[in-house]
């Protein structure tokens, strides 16, 4: 067995240990042959287990081995090789740059969103693994680790069982006491159904920050799991719409039948979600797009003629979509009047309906002041001396769907921290692709009430999510990474 003076396992090159749990050690380490890094995972040294337990673990690596060899998927982390080491199999598995879910919602929730991704992507890789009769029976936080570019892949499979043609296994509880489902430790039994509800558990955690079943101890976290229906995660979060709510409580149903029957019907449930909350958003710019011009509308009656309004007789709105273009939203604004334009108080005014150009979507900071279309306080050409002093300017602003170009900015901090650019919150670390507008931006990471200075970057449009600008901070050395 490897130890801390080893340097290699078979022709692994050790790097790194990454961690240690109860029974097992993984290490960072490289392949030479091949020029890349990998994880090897293996178990604690033979003096440190007795040697039943050690005999047992032996055979789960092995069938861990042999079970995710069959699995190639891209979220699910892959097996490159297995060897044995003093006696010991190792498996060689992909070595994924990043954290595992459990460290990045540790003490906070995520935003919805993000957590709706990430269980999106574990749904795939069950729906998989299930239809290849593999069901994993220990989905957790600390199994689903998330890389650089967004990518989250499902990890340890050392439980997991071939099912039958039924697809239900039965033997006994096995897994994470707080992930595990209610009918393992009612009946010992388990199917499918039963990794969905340990994802809903995962789902329900990384929206509220805290765990769905947080016993003190192993009687009460099985009795909660077995009986009891934990509080909703808006009462932890209120980011959490009813809907996502709605979602995690069917998942975690106690009843396998009353659960959505597969990872598929799970994950179809969720993209609902977020479609629905999409729509919101924009059903949201539709009312106020409409408001807007009705008031302008109104506007145009009360002037009584188009001879005022410039270019009489075109049709003003957003400009014909042509082939291929995203669909466009009118975005409508009413505008102060100009300085030499005072109407009575009380007075309805003329209004004068223009199209300003293109211009993209305000960001966060709100909405931003549009020029009325008059240069140096004079008056277009065409219209009266009266007419101008006597209206309030309404503005349309015709704006795509899709802001102005954007690029990725992919933005890490150890330890975890919030985003600031442009001195605008804008999310969590780690992020693989934050969108922003082409351009010049100030990034800045905040962590425990310490800032980091401010990074200058410059984000184009060939930075896509695999190739992002990259920007990384440690609060411990006070430094950004190059």
């Amino acid at each position: 067995m490897p130890s801390a003076a080893d340097d290699r396992i078979d022709r692994y090159e050790i790097l790194a240990e990454l961690g240690r749990g109860a029974t097992g050690i993984v290490y960072k380490a490289r392949d030479p042959e091949l020029g890349r890094l990998v994880a090897i995972k293996t178990l604690r040294p033979a003096r440190e287990l007795p040697a039943a337990q050690r005999e047992q673990l032996q055979r789960r690596l092995r069938s861990e081995a042999a079970t995710v060899a069959r699995l190639n998927h891209p979220n699910i982390i892959a097996i490159h090789d297995v060897v044995v080491w003093y006696d010991t199999p190792c498996i060689v598995m992909e070595y994924v740059e990043g954290w595992t879910l459990a460290h990045l919602i540790t003490g906070s929730p995520l935003v919805p969103a993000q957590a709706i991704q990430i269980v999106l992507q574990m749904c795939d890789a069950l729906e998989y693994a299930h239809a290849r009769g593999v069901v994993h029976r220990d989905i957790k936080p600390g199994n689903i680790l998330l890389g650089d570019k967004g990518l989250a892949k499902l990890g340890d499979f050392s439980i997991a069982q071939l099912t039958g043609p039924g697809g239900e296994e039965t033997g006994g509880m096995v897994g994470t006491p707080s992930y595990i489902a209610p009918e393992q430790v009612t009946e010992g039994t388990m199917d499918t159904r039963s990794d969905v509800f340990s994802l809903g558990v995962v789902l329900y955690e990384a929206v509220s920050g805290v765990r769905a079943f947080p016993g003190s101890d192993l009687v009460t976290v099985l009795a909660d799991v077995a009986h009891v229906e934990p509080v909703s995660p808006r009462e932890h979060n209120a980011a959490v719409t009813p809907a996502l709510a709605a979602v995690i409580r069917q998942a975690m149903s106690k009843r396998p039948d009353r659960r959505y029957e597969s990872a598929r019907a799970f994950a179809q449930a969720l993209a609902r979600v977020r479609d629905l909350e999409d729509a919101g958003t924009g059903a949201g710019t539709l009312r106020a797009v409409r408001r807007a011009l009705t008031a302008g509308l109104v506007s145009l009656a009360v002037a009584g003629s188009t001879g005022d309004l410039p270019g009489a007789g075109r049709s003003v709105g957003p400009p014909a979509q042509r082939s291929g273009e995203p669909s466009r939203a009118t975005e409508v604004r009413l505008g102060r009047p100009a300085p030499n334009e005072v109407g009575r108080p009380g007075e309805m005014s003329a209004g004068r309906l223009e199209a300003s150009p293109v211009i993209p979507r305000p960001e966060r900071s709100g909405r931003r002041s549009v020029a009325s279309g008059t240069h140096d306080g004079q008056p277009p050409a065409g219209r009266s001396e009266r007419s101008v002093g006597s209206e309030r300017v309404t503005e349309i602003l015709v704006a795509t769907r899709s802001p102005q170009p954007q690029g990725c900015l992919s933005v890490n901090a150890v330890p975890f921290a919030t985003v600031l650019v442009d001195g605008q919150l804008l999310g969590e670390t780690p992020t693989a692709c934050l969108r922003v507008n082409v351009g010049e931006h100030r990034v800045q990471l905040q962590q425990a009430g310490e800032q980091s200075p401010e990074r200058v970057v410059r984000v184009g449009e060939q930075h896509t999510m695999e190739n992002p600008v990259r920007v990384s901070y440690d609060f411990r050395s006070r430094q950004f990474g190059h």
